[in-house]
C-alpha cells in the first residue's frame, strides 16, 4: 500500500529549497503493516530502551557501539547542540522493528567543521563509535531497508548541509539501502573513506596461536613473558580492581597525552569512567592487566565483549619496562583470556599501527558514506574542496 506522509517539510525539500529551517516535531509514514516515525526529542529516545538491545541482538551488526547503554550515555554527555533524528519502524501494535540511530550535528574536523550533517549518534564528537549501522533484524533488510530509506528522505528538523555516516561494516546487508538513501537526497554521494579493522580468529587452545608471519617474533614474546613473570615477579590479572580505570588513564597518558589522544581529555574521560564502571561490573567490558610488586599496575588493556567477539579499544603501559614490551605482553594476555572465555574473534578496531599487523593477518573493511546538499553554498564549497583533494 502506498505510504502517506504527515510533515511540514522533508529532507529532500530542505535540499531543494537551499537549506531553510523547517519547523516540525515529528514526521511519520504509515503503510498497511508499519508505522515509520522520526524521533527528535530525548523523551522519545528514552522510550526505545526496552526494545533497543533486543533488536541489536537480532541484527547483522552486533557492535558494542550500538548498545543502548553506549548510545544513551553518549547522548547525555555530548548531545548538547545536536538534534536527534532517530528513524523508527514500528508494527501496528507499537513494537519496534527497526531503528536508524541518526542525529544532526556539526562536523568535528576538516571541512566538516563548517557543515551541519546527518550522522550516527556518536558519529561525531569527543567519543566516536567505531562500528556503526542501522538496527534491522538479520534477513529482513529487504523489508525494512526501503522503509528507513524512505523516511530518511522525509526527515524533518533543522537545515543540514549533507550526510556523513562513518564506520559501516562493508559486509553489512544494510549498506546498499543506506547508499541508495544518501544518493537520493545528496549530490556527490559515495564512499568517502575505507578503513581496515584487523582481527584475529581465536583458537580453542591458546597454545595453537601463531600471531605474526614469523615464529621468531612469537618466540621472542614468550621469552619476554617468562622474564616478566619470573625475574620481575609479575602478575597477570583478569581485571584491575576499583581503581583500574584511573590506572589505565595514567598508563595511556605516558604515550598519548592530552592533545594527542581524545581518550584522556576531561570531556571524554567523564564518559568512559561512567560507562566503564558499569560495563566492567557487568562483564560487557574487560580490562586485563599486568602488575609487579615494585611498580603496581604496569600495563592494562580496555575493550568490549559482544557475543563471541572482543573489541580492543585502548591500552597503556609503563615505559620503565619498555624492554619487556609490556604493551604486547598485555595484548597477548588479553587474547589468551578471551580464548579461555570461548570468544572467537579479537577485533583490533580501525587503525594502521604496525603492532596490529604483527598480531593479525586478517582485516575487514569499514566504509564511510558521504553526500552534500546540492545547492547550499557551504556544501558546494565543501564538495569542490573534496574533489580537489
Amino acid at each position: 500500500m502506498e505510504a502517506s506522509l504527515s510533515s511540514s517539510g522533508t529532507l529532500s525539500q530542505l535540499f531543494k529549497a537551499g537549506g531553510g529551517f523547517v519547523t516540525c516535531q515529528r514526521a511519520w509514514t504509515e503503510t498497511s503493516r508499519h508505522v515509520t516515525e522520526v524521533i527528535e526529542e530525548e523523551e522519545g529516545l528514552a522510550s526505545l530502551e526496552p526494545f533497543w538491545d533486543k533488536l541489536l541482538e537480532r541484527s547483522a551488526t552486533r557492535s558494542p557501539f550500538l548498545r543502548w547503554d553506549w548510545i544513551w550515555t553518549w547522548w547525555r554527555h555530548f548531545g548538547e547542540g545536536r538534534k536527534l533524528a532517530v528513524i523508527v519502524v514500528r508494527g501496528h501494535r507499537g513494537e519496534v522493528e527497526a531503528i536508524a540511530p541518526f542525529m544532526l550535528s556539526k562536523g568535528d574536523h576538516g571541512l566538516r567543521r563548517h557543515l551541519r550533517l546527518l550522522t550516527w549518534i556518536s558519529g561525531q564528537g569527543p567519543v566516536q563509535g567505531e562500528r556503526m549501522d542501522a538496527l534491522v533484524p538479520l534477513g529482513r533488510e529487504a523489508e525494512f531497508g526501503p522503509l528507513l530509506s524512505d523516511a530518511l528522505t522525509h526527515l524533518p528538523g533543522h537545515a543540514c548541509h549533507g550526510v556523513w555516516l562513518p564506520m559501516i561494516p562493508a559486509e553489512s546487508p544494510n549498506l546498499d539501502w543506506l547508499m541508495k538513501a544518501v544518493k537520493s537526497v545528496c549530490a556527490g554521494a559515495g564512499v568517502a573513506e575505507k578503513l581496515e579493522s584487523r582481527w584475529l580468529k581465536l583458537p580453542n587452545n591458546w597454545e595453537e596461536i601463531e600471531p605474526g608471519s614469523q615464529g621468531r617474533w612469537r618466540r621472542r614474546m614468550r621469552r619476554k613473558n617468562i622474564l616478566f613473570l619470573q625475574k620481575h615477579e609479575g602478575r597477570r590479572c583478569e581485571e584491575g580492581g576499583g581503581g583500574a580505570m584511573d590506572e589505565l588513564a595514567r598508563l595511556h597518558a605516558f604515550h598519548w597525552p592530552k592533545g594527542r589522544s581524545h581518550f584522556v581529555t576531561d570531556v571524554a574521560w567523564g564518559f568512559h569512567r561512567e560507562l566503564g564502571a558499569r560495563w566492567l561490573k557487568s562483564g560487557r567490558a574487560l580490562m586485563p592487566c599486568l602488575a609487579t610488586p615494585e611498580r603496581g599496575m604496569v600495563a592494562a588493556l580496555y575493550g568490549f565483549a559482544e557475543g563471541d567477539e572482543f573489541s580492543f579499544y585502548q591500552h597503556g603501559w609503563d615505559p620503565a619496562l619498555a624492554r619487556l614490551s609490556p604493551g604486547n605482553l598485555v595484548l597477548n594476555w588479553s587474547m589468551e583470556l578471551c580464548s579461555r572465555r570461548q570468544m572467537r574473534l579479537f577485533d583490533m578496531l580501525p587503525g594502521d599501527q604496525p603492532y596490529k599487523a604483527e598480531w593479525c593477518r586478517e582485516s575487514r573493511p569499514l566504509v564511510s558514506l558521504e553526500g552534500f546538499h546540492p545547492w547550499n553554498p557551504k556544501a558546494l564549497l565543501a564538495r569542490w574542496a573534496r574533489k580537489m583533494s
